[in-house]
């Protein structure tokens, strides 16, 4: 009975693997569109989708990455887009919509651009500083989807939303960052339900720590630093001089711990979601994120909340 069972389990993950490992049998010639094409995930996806045959249009913030793509390259199509700026999404919309040939859609829109935002407790942060990471994490997300859905439809296509493993469990310090990923997975879902019946999936990326931007040291010392410095006296002497530092000391230590320099495994989900004929709904990227998502999912609240604590410094005045 135990070897049926054995035997039974080991049949459904080769089954299931299979079903995965089938592409798409027409890929080449498709045209997807991304954000945040400047670094890290975007541009390596960019490249990655290119070598495919894939006609790429690469959403650029910065002038020097539009240049770099036009020098680099005859085959991936480098598009001005800021993703919190309504008029240049409008813009980017025209120049996507003249390169595409008539009667075809965008067969994918990935909605990678994202930002972290401030560092700190929240209690240290001002309504103005939750504002960059909402308009590009989430709100971005909405206006590129709003915009560029039809082209979607046309080809009853896909859309692929970035999220992270802190749109899953509060991560302490990233609140800003943490709250713009919870809203974009409760859109990304609702987004999926709504078009069930169009014909256009949608598919989330959950990574943990990689090597990105995300994880400069500097950048984020001097962020808390900052933070720390703009709070009233009050607020400063409950937290001690110290305690900033010590922020600081447990971001370090964190990203030692759980940086992946892997980032290809992203572009490994991200392709997926677009070539597979079966694509995932969700795809945990990582093994910090896997762990916390599992243990956020089937342990109690009260585990998670010792689990994440545990390092956090404790205020002078709550001695």
């Amino acid at each position: 009975m135990i070897l049926e069972i054995v035997g039974l389990l080991l049949l459904i993950l080769i089954l299931k693997w299979i079903k995965r490992s089938l592409k798409l049998p027409d890929v080449k010639g498709r045209y997807v569109l991304i954000t945040g094409c400047d670094s890290g995930f975007g541009k390596l996806l960019a490249r990655r989708l290119d070598t495919l045959g894939i006609n790429v249009f690469a959403g650029c913030y910065t002038t020097k990455a539009l240049e770099e793509y036009r020098k680099a390259s005859t085959t991936i199509t480098a598009v001005s887009l800021d993703v919190t700026d309504k008029g240049s999404i409008q813009k980017a919309y025209q120049v996507v919509k003249e390169h595409l040939p008539e009667n075809t859609g965008l067969w994918a829109l990935v909605n990678n651009a994202g930002t972290m935002g401030h560092f700190g407790p929240v209690t240290w942060l001002s309504e103005e500083d939750y504002q960059r990471p909402l308009s590009v994490n989430l709100f971005g997300m909405v206006r590129m989807t709003r915009t560029f859905l039809p082209l979607v439809l046309k080809s009853r296509g896909r859309i692929v939303n970035m999220t992270s493993g802190s749109g899953k469990l509060a991560a302490t310090n990233v609140g800003p960052y943490s709250m713009s990923k919870f809203a974009a997975e409760g859109y990304s879902d609702t987004l999926r339900r709504e078009l069930y019946r169009t014909g256009v999936t949608v598919h989330i990326i959950e990574p943990g720590c990689f090597s990105t931007g995300f994880t400069d040291m500097p950048a984020i010392k001097a962020t808390i630093h900052r933070n720390f410095d703009k709070l009233d006296d009050a607020t400063k002497e409950f937290y001690g001089a110290g305690y900033a530092e010590k922020i600081n000391t447990i971001f370090e230590d964190t990203i030692k711990t759980f940086e992946s320099p892997k980032l290809h495994k992203v572009v490994d989900a991200y392709e997926h979601a677009i070539t597979a004929k079966y694509p995932m709904i969700r795809y945990v990227v990582g093994v910090d994120s896997n762990i916390l998502i599992f243990l956020n999912t089937y342990f109690p609240e009260w585990v998670m909340d010792f689990i994440a604590c545990a390092t956090l410094p404790t205020p002078e005045g709550a001695k």
